[in-house]
């Protein structure tokens, strides 16, 4: 009989199996474009993977390993939680597997292998999550895209930082904020750290359904995607709260949004939501595992607004793998939606330019005021034309 289980249950229960080779301190370059991205070998083998604070185990790409001609004597099924309102049935390698990130060396018994490249793109060759770095004291810096690693904490280390008690909950982090919504509605609670994340902060359904956002927020951009996690299909609504309140900084008319998934990690009621990217780029950030702290220093992107994207739907570059960029979600109601574009539409050349030949990351409609794509759709090719979105409708 085929033995099905839950990962959770697995990685909790069973034992956390990832083990360092002791070593001196380390300075590892990130790749930073909305995620994390960190160089490193599985089984020898050369990959970017994502850091994910708000994941735990080291989980490889299925393209990416199918590509490296690993062989594995012990792979079982398992339902895998996480963002999107399903858990899906993966593969999960039990062999003994090694991975290294500058001078350390783990090796892990459970691996499990993931379709991350259909969520996040080419550029994913998997992703790393908080095991790895659950007895280390690490800091990030955005602005010189560097993760470096301490063997100790000194005040010339922390000096300039203001230090917060973190949380440990299941192998997660989680951090107290407060949010005014508006003038008559403020949410404070514990907010997952998840540097997985792009955004700058997303409340769960149930804290949306306890505060009433839906009819107390009218002011706001509807989305939904295939692709939101994981779990495939996600529901948001993304809007500009009063402020955000962490410690002794006010972050005012911040970029945020809140979830309407009936189950998966956003649906949570444990927590209010999570804290993504978008925030914590804007700071200098220690975080002390052993003793559960985390440092923040504002950097000098600290007071930049949060703006609006212009684009009216999402994609993820397949242009490597598959020879275009897939749309991933679409803003109900955007330009975009109004002239024909759907998810799952292959973009094949964008305003006359095949998109093999375009760096996605450095791709910016500055100056740009009307788009011209050419797409496939179940193997038709058609031509959609529309003008970008307002950048201060929010």
């Amino acid at each position: 009989m085929k033995r099905i289980f839950t990962l959770l249950v697995m990685l909790y229960f069973w034992g956390i199996t990832a083990h360092a080779t002791p070593t001196s301190t380390d300075s590892l370059s990130i790749d930073y474009y909305g995620h994390l991205y960190l160089h490193g070998l599985f089984c020898n083998h050369p990959g970017r993977f994502i850091f994910d604070s708000g994941a735990y185990s080291l989980y490889p790409d299925s393209i990416y390993l199918a590509d490296t001609h690993l062989k594995f004597k012990k792979i079982i099924q398992a339902h895998q939680p996480g963002a999107g309102i399903k858990a899906p049935l993966v593969p999960v390698i039990l062999d003994t597997v090694t991975y290294d990130f500058g001078s350390h060396s783990y090796f892990s018994q459970i691996s499990p292998i993931l379709q991350l490249k259909p969520i996040l793109g080419d550029r994913a060759d998997g992703i790393i999550g908080l095991e790895y770095f659950q007895d280390k004291i690490f800091g990030i810096s955005y602005e010189k895209n560097l993760l470096h690693t301490y063997s100790k904490l000194t005040e010339a280390d922390t000096a300039g930082y203001t230090p917060f008690p973190l949380k440990l909950r299941k192998g997660k982090l989680f951090f107290p904020i407060a949010v005014a919504i508006n003038d008559s509605i403020s949410i404070k609670g514990d907010v997952l750290v998840d540097l997985g994340s792009g955004s700058s902060i997303s409340l769960t359904s149930a804290t949306s359904g306890k505060y009433g956002l839906a009819s107390a927020i009218s002011r706001k951009l509807n989305y939904y995607t295939r692709y939101g996690g994981i779990g495939g299909e996600s529901y948001s609504h993304e809007f500009r709260a009063l402020n955000v309140q962490i410690g002794p900084w006010i972050i005012p008319e911040i970029l945020m949004n809140y979830s309407s998934d009936p189950s998966g990690a956003l649906s949570s009621d444990t927590h209010i939501g999570l804290a993504g990217n978008d925030l914590w780029e804007r700071f200098d950030m220690i975080f002390d595992l052993p003793n559960l702290k985390l440092y923040l220093r504002p950097n000098k992107h600290f007071d930049e607004p949060f703006r609006v994207g212009r684009l009216g739907f999402s994609y993820v570059d397949r242009s490597k793998t598959l020879g275009y960029w897939v749309v991933s979600g679409m803003y109900i109601g955007s330009h975009a939606e109004k002239a024909g574009l759907r998810v799952d539409d292959h973009i094949l050349e964008w305003d006359g330019k095949n998109v093999k030949e375009i760096d996605e990351r450095h791709f910016s409609l500055q100056g740009k005021n009307h788009i011209h794509l050419t797409i496939v759709r179940k193997g038709e090719k058609r031509t959609i034309e529309f003008d970008p979105e307002d950048g201060n409708r929010l």
